[in-house]
């Protein structure tokens, strides 16, 4: 039931037990039926409501989450702002979030989804720096020198690469550079000015990402033809190379030892889920000793054989 309050808002109560209510279950089939979720849970009615009636769950997103100064509703509009806009545009973001401040914004995505829990729980340890750059902090300069890729001639011609140069004949983003070949700044129209400093902002991310593109690709061996790749395939077996496939997207985060022990772990994770399922098959058979489950074993390949045999040779 609603009533408003002093402060003119509509607030609810439960018709049950009469306390305030925030998140509300709505009767569909009764005017002015709200249940809190206690009662609702209890199988509530009053007068012609019935518990197995239709209702409706209405939240206005006022509780907290993970800070008591920040709403449900709050939470998700910061999210959302990060996703459109990108990491670091804490100005942008106050758009969305219209009751904090770039400074409120910036402290609580930092100090709570970066140096918190979920971020210690998501970000590989060592990345930290990356991601407080990217969230307004100094760029991290790029480093000229490398380790030039090992590579035949034909490869370098299949790839289009120049190992020496470190660059591609195609790069990420190749048409980028057109966006700034005709720039030329001038500090007489302030509004012209701020619009081509900030198409240099995007080239130059469109270099960082480049390089980062390219470090990942030589760290983990993918600048290679086409034959050695599949060379380099065949070392693994069948299960391996479809995990390794499937989590692929991790290789980004993950340098190449770090990588390949988080696909090791997976493997062993796969077996010891098999093994899991074997003694529990046991344990239905009544086999609690393992030397009794290599002589079920034994029995079991050996009628394997009887019937191979009874139909080979009828």
């Amino acid at each position: 039931m609603a009533e408003a309050g002093e402060d003119d808002a509509q607030r609810y109560h439960c018709v049950n037990c009469h306390c305030d209510i925030t998140m509300r279950l709505k009767c569909a089939q009764c005017a002015d039926v709200d249940l809190c979720l206690e009662c609702f849970a209890t199988g509530a009615e009053i007068g012609e409501h019935k518990k197995n009636h239709d209702y409706q769950l209405i939240d206005d997103g006022s509780f907290c989450l993970l800070n008591n100064k920040w709403g449900a509703i709050e939470e998700v509009l910061l999210l959302d702002a990060i996703e459109q806009d990108g990491l670091g545009n804490w100005q942008d973001a106050t758009s969305h979030v219209l009751t904090k401040t770039t400074d409120e914004i910036k402290e609580y995505y930092t100090n709570t989804y970066i140096d918190g829990v979920i971020g210690e729980g998501t970000i590989p340890q060592g990345f930290h720096q990356t991601f407080l750059d990217d969230c307004g902090g100094e760029k991290v300069p790029l480093q000229p020198s490398f380790t030039p890729v090992k590579l035949e001639h034909a490869e370098q011609l299949e790839l289009g690469y120049l190992p020496l140069r470190d660059d591609f004949d195609r790069e990420f983003e190749n048409e980028a550079e057109t966006s700034i070949t005709t720039l030329s700044i001038s500090e007489d129209d302030k509004l012209e000015t701020a619009l081509q400093l900030a198409q240099l902002d995007i080239y130059n991310r469109v270099l960082t990402e480049r390089q980062q593109r390219k470090n990942i690709a030589r760290c983990h061996n993918l600048i290679a033809g086409k034959q050695r790749q599949s060379s380099q395939k065949r070392k693994f077996s069948k299960d391996e190379r479809e995990l390794r496939s499937k989590f692929r997207p991790f290789a980004r985060l993950l340098d190449a030892e770090e990588y390949d022990k988080f696909i090791v772990s997976l493997k062993r994770e796969k077996q010891l889920k098999h093994r899991v399922k074997e003694l529990v098959r046991y344990r239905k058979h009544g086999i609690t000793k393992l030397e009794d489950c290599l002589d079920c074993e034994k029995v079991k390949d050996r009628r394997k054989l009887q019937v191979s045999h009874h139909i080979d040779y009828p």
